[in-house]
C-alpha cells in the first residue's frame, strides 16, 4: 500500500520533495499559478510520484466549478504523466445544504461523463486515472465502476462519524474484493488517514492530509515507545513544541518525563534535527511528520495481509 501525502504544495515549498515518495497535487490550487509545472518537475527529478488530484471538492467550497476540457489540457501540458491522476469528480449541491437522491444522482452522471471524457482525451492510460465512489451515492455506480475502470477511488463522506464511513466502506469491500477478501481491482482511499483503518482494507493506495495539519499547530508525530524501547509506527503521540512558555499546551515535550524526552531527542535525531529546530520552524515540524508517516507505510506493509477481513467492532 501507498500513503500518498496531500497538500503536495507544501512538501514542494518547504523543498522536501526528497523525503516523499509519493505526494498529492491540486489542479484547482495550482493552476492559476504562474508555473504551475514546477511542481512536477521538482518532483521528477527528486523521484518522487504524483497524483494530481482534481481539487473538485475544493472548487465546490468556494461555490466554484471546473471544466473538463481546462483539465485535460492542464495534464497534456504537464512536463510529464503524472503517476495517476484523479477524474474531475462533482459534487452534488450546495454548501451547507445536504444534497438530494435526485442531486446526488445528477452529480454522479456528470462525474462519470467528465471521466469518459478524460479516457477519450487520451491524458493518460485508463490504469492511471481515478474515478471516485462516493459515500451517499447509489451503489450500482461503484457496480458499473467495476465493470470498467481499472482504478477506484473511494471518498467517505467528511459529515459523517467514523462507524458510519466504515460501515459504508465495509459495504464497498462486497463490491471491489473476491470471497476471500482480495481486492479486484486497484483502489485508492481519499481522505483516509486513521492507521487503524489503513490497516482494515487492502487499499492499494490512500492519501492524508494529517500529515501537513498536526506540524501547522506545533505539534508532531512521535512514534509509541514499545516496552523494548523499539518504535511502533502503528501507534502514536502527539507532542507539542513551543519557543514560550505561555504557549505551553498539556502534550508540551517539557512536560514529558526525562525518559521521554530522551526518547523523543533520538526519534527527532534521527530525522536531522534537534527538538529546539522542531520548536523553532514549521518546517522542522514537516520533516518530521513526513519522516514518521513514511515509516507508518513500512509498518503496515510489513504486517498488512492485503485482504478484508469482516471485523465486528467499527470503533
Amino acid at each position: 500500500m501507498k500513503i500518498i501525502l496531500a497538500c503536495g504544495q507544501t512538501v514542494v515549498t518547504y523543498n522536501l520533495q526528497h523525503m516523499v515518495d509519493h505526494l498529492l497535487v491540486t489542479y484547482y490550487d495550482i493552476r492559476q499559478e504562474g508555473d504551475p509545472a514546477k511542481y512536477f518537475r521538482v518532483c521528477e527529478e527528486s523521484g518522487t510520484d504524483v497524483l494530481l488530484d482534481s481539487g473538485a471538492f475544493g472548487a465546490w467550497t468556494r461555490e466554484d466549478t471546473l471544466e473538463v476540457s481546462e483539465y485535460a489540457q492542464f495534464i497534456r501540458d504537464l512536463p510529464y504523466e503524472p503517476w495517476a491522476i484523479a477524474s474531475l469528480d462533482v459534487i452534488p449541491g450546495a454548501p451547507g445544504k445536504y444534497p438530494t437522491p435526485k442531486q446526488k444522482d445528477e452529480a454522479a452522471v456528470r462525474g462519470w461523463e467528465n471521466y469518459q471524457a478524460l479516457l477519450k482525451e487520451d491524458v493518460a492510460p485508463a490504469e492511471k486515472i481515478i474515478h471516485i465512489f462516493h459515500q451517499g451515492e447509489d451503489f450500482k455506480w461503484l457496480k458499473l465502476m467495476m465493470e470498467q475502470c481499472e482504478y477506484i477511488g473511494l471518498s467517505p463522506a467528511n459529515d459523517r462519524g467514523r462507524p458510519e464511513k466504515l460501515r459504508w466502506l465495509d459495504r464497498c469491500m462486497e463490491y471491489v474484493c473476491d470471497e476471500e477478501g482480495k481486492p479486484k481491482v486497484k483502489f485508492h482511499g481519499f481522505a483516509v488517514s486513521g492507521i487503524n483503518d489503513l490497516l482494515r482494507y487492502p487499499w492499494y493506495s490512500a492519501d492524508a492530509s494529517t500529515w501537513v495539519r498536526t506540524p501547522a499547530y506545533g505539534f508532531i508525530p512521535v512514534p509509541a515507545m514499545r516496552g523494548d524501547g523499539s518504535r511502533d509506527y502503528l501507534d502514536n503521540k502527539k507532542v507539542h513544541f513551543s519557543v514560550n512558555r505561555d504557549d505551553y499546551v498539556e502534550e508540551e515535550f517539557a512536560y514529558l518525563s526525562a525518559d521521554a524526552q530522551e526518547y523523543v531527542r533520538n526519534y527527532v535525531a534521527d530525522v536531522g534535527i534537534t527538538v529546539e529546530d522542531v520548536a523553532a520552524a514549521p518546517k522542522n515540524r514537516f520533516m518530521c511528520s513526513i519522516y514518521f508517516w513514511t515509516h507508518v507505510e513500512k509498518a503496515i506493509n510489513e504486517v498488512h495481509t492485503n485482504r478484508f477481513i469482516v471485523q465486528e467492532s467499527l470503533f
